[in-house]
């Protein structure tokens, strides 16, 4: 159902520096983050429908989530946990409770004065989902924050979430990072949460990224024919197991992580499955890419499957918005030939998202053939509204 591995945009790098891992104290007023986005390879602009938008209009989270303030340092256990995962992007990691009392984790890269865009990992993934090369983000101007959404890597799982939860975490760590304004990025699984922030986070967010994303199923979306036409059936049988219950779903998802182990190391090409776009098979076959998936792949069920359990029955039900309320400017990309999110799901987005700039790349896949490329694109558009000239 969802993608077996995050969106590309979302790889992990290995950036420098350990130590003290510090979270930032939080002012009186502060702005959120954005997301990571990814796009699917060749061109930009095969299909590029650009349309002017009204101005953000303010929401019922606007700048007063009820999220808990007080910041701490990690505890020595944290810090080292993080330290064995891989090394940290040269901004440091950290950590927040939201007001629930869940713990909710990030990696802080790119440029440390750059423009603040948060990334919200596929499904599953985990905050190391972003490119292993970190001045790629720097050289685009923006400051890069991935989260562990609820249920991944340190972050706590959130039973019974829906996906228009997902803003009022984002919220948290933009709040603790003293963030004002700022964009968001989300791919693959991550994309229907960026495009709940979208819908109900307001005049703090500028512009959101939606990559190779999944569209919503049964009466505000798509059937379930339509649903899992062209989908990899490995992926495809993700539904089934979250219509089977959570118990069904939970031991599938249990199988599925150890495949994903096994894969990555013997057969990294695979990773999505039998039917996977040859572009994706490809790119999975990249040495940077396999040696960012070892990472990813182990960290994201570091404390179970419960993330990829949540995510899965989230993606089953009610998103809990409508799409017709997104006000700001959204980029959405998708390959017609993904086997992860099929076409139908991103021509069913395009259609839904009003006003929204798609690219749509002909024989493209879940990931981009060109992903240093297509970071700077999404990146920069996401901190100027407009892709940085040839």
């Amino acid at each position: 159902m969802s993608s077996r591995r995050p969106a590309y945009a979302s790889l992990a790098r290995t950036p420098a520096r350990s130590g003290e891992w510090h979270i930032q104290p939080v002012p009186e007023t502060g702005p959120r983050a954005a997301l990571p986005l990814r796009q699917q390879g060749g061109a930009l602009g095969s299909t590029t429908r650009r349309e002017t938008r009204s101005s953000a209009e303010s929401s019922a989270f606007g700048n007063a989530l009820p999220w808990r303030r007080d910041t701490a340092t990690y505890p020595a256990s944290m810090r080292h946990d993080l330290d064995v995962v891989a090394h940290v992007p040269p901004g440091g990691a950290g950590a927040v409770s939201a007001q629930d009392g869940r713990t909710i984790a990030w990696l802080d890269g790119g440029d440390p004065g750059g423009y603040p865009v948060i990334g919200l990992h596929g499904t599953p993934g985990c905050r190391l989902s972003r490119w292993p090369d970190d001045s790629v983000y720097a050289e685009a101007g923006v400051r890069y924050v991935t989260t562990d959404r609820a249920g991944y890597g340190l972050s706590d799982r959130h039973v019974g979430r829906r996906v228009a939860d997902e803003p009022q975490d984002v919220i948290a760590v933009a709040d603790a990072l003293g963030f004002g304004r700022f964009s968001i990025v989300g791919g693959s699984g991550g994309g229907p949460h960026a495009l709940a922030c979208a819908a109900l986070i307001g005049e703090r967010l500028d512009r959101v990224a939606c990559q190779s994303s999944l569209a919503p199923l049964g009466e505000r979306g798509l059937s379930r024919q339509q649903w899992l036409a062209g989908m990899d059936e490995e992926i495809a049988a993700e539904l089934s197991w979250a219509e089977a219950g959570e118990a069904v779903l939970t031991q599938q998802m249990e199988l599925a992580q150890a495949r994903m182990q096994r894969r990555i190391i013997e057969e990294p090409g695979a990773l999505l499955g039998p039917d996977a776009n040859v572009g994706d098979v490809f790119f999975l076959q990249r040495p940077e890419v396999i040696e960012v998936f070892q990472r990813i792949i182990a960290e994201q069920a570091r404390h179970g499957v419960g993330g990829v359990v949540d995510d899965t029955l989230a993606f089953a039900w009610e998103w809990g918005f409508d799409l017709a309320n997104i006000r700001i400017p959204v980029l959405l990309t998708y390959g017609d030939a993904d086997t992860s999110c099929p076409a139908a799901h991103g021509r069913f987005l395009a259609a839904a998202i009003p006003g929204a700039e798609v690219v749509a790349t002909a024989g493209g896949g879940h990931f981009d053939a060109d992903p240093r490329g297509d970071i700077l694109r999404t990146q920069t558009w996401l901190r100027t509204g407009a892709f940085p000239r040839a």
